[in-house]
């Protein structure tokens, strides 16, 4: 046969390989005990998302989809999940959201069959898989709302003795956990949890007309409804270095202030989302 008797021949099989899978795929169902959940700022889902497929190719008899790959995703918003699972004996696909780690309000996971895993990505030829895209997909989508979290804030930052004014680390927590939707409040009594901060800077040495000071600080939370500590981390000889000592702690603050930011807030956040 000719080179277009050959190509002509291929479409063929691919257009009906085409109609044969968009009627398997028409015929599965995805359904879910629930499909909204509420979350508080900063926590993981407490429960597996899952969903059930069921085949109606014989309408009197739908049966239930085993060994099928099913992958979740993130539609709306970004987080972490075990995107790639196989449902089990009894129809049933289940995915774990480990981490919402963008600051939306409102997080959408799609759930939807996994072609590529039944036949192989690699195996499609680039025409089936021109056809593959054009394929219209069961799906199921779960919404997830972000409620907020409230904490009360306590810090005590003193630069060789003295109070910092204006604090220093302490603006920078609530600017980073507030971007994750925490809400702060100013009793103690009406929070979530309480976080402690604790910070101070202390005179180092000299040399050659450069004073050098260091800053140690900790950080502690705790839950308020059972009074119980859920997070706490130090940071120790954080060293600036300036024209005088005082100079030299604010400059050790500043350093403080960016290691807070770029790391005990990250393990922060971890605390509160294992608790």
């Amino acid at each position: 046969p000719s080179a277009k008797d050959r190509n002509d021949s291929i479409f063929i099989m691919t257009a009906e390989l085409q109609s044969q899978l968009q009627t398997i795929l028409s015929a599965i169902k995805f359904e879910t005990r629930q499909k909204d959940y509420s979350v508080p700022a900063g926590k993981a889902l407490p429960e597996p998302l899952e969903v059930t497929l069921t085949s109606g190719l014989e309408p009197t008899k739908p049966v239930q989809l085993k060994i099928f790959p099913v992958i979740f995703s993130f539609t709306h918003g970004e987080g972490k999940l075990i995107p790639l699972t196989r449902t089990d004996n009894s129809g049933k696909a289940r995915t774990t959201v480990t981490q919402f780690t963008s600051p939306d309000k409102t997080f959408k996971i799609t759930a939807t069959p996994s072609l590529e895993s039944i036949w192989g990505k690699d195996s499609l030829s680039i025409l089936q898989k021109q056809f593959m895209k054009k394929l219209k997909s069961p799906s199921l989508q779960f919404s997830i709302s972000i409620r907020s979290l409230s904490a009360y804030i306590t810090s005590i930052e003193t630069n060789l003795g003295k109070p910092l004014s204006p604090l220093m680390l302490e603006p920078v927590l609530k600017e980073e956990l507030a971007r994750f939707g925490y809400v702060f409040v100013d009793k103690k009594n009406d929070a979530d949890m309480h976080i402690a901060i604790k910070a101070k800077s202390r005179q180092g040495n000299s040399a050659y007309g450069l004073f050098f000071s260091y800053v140690d600080y900790n950080v502690s939370i705790k839950n308020s409804k059972e009074n119980k500590e859920i997070f706490k981390t130090s940071a120790t000889d954080i060293k600036g270095g300036q024209l005088d000592f005082k100079q030299a702690g604010l400059k050790a603050f500043e350093k403080a202030r960016e290691k807070l930011r770029n790391k005990t807030i990250n393990e922060i956040k971890a605390a509160i989302a294992g608790n």
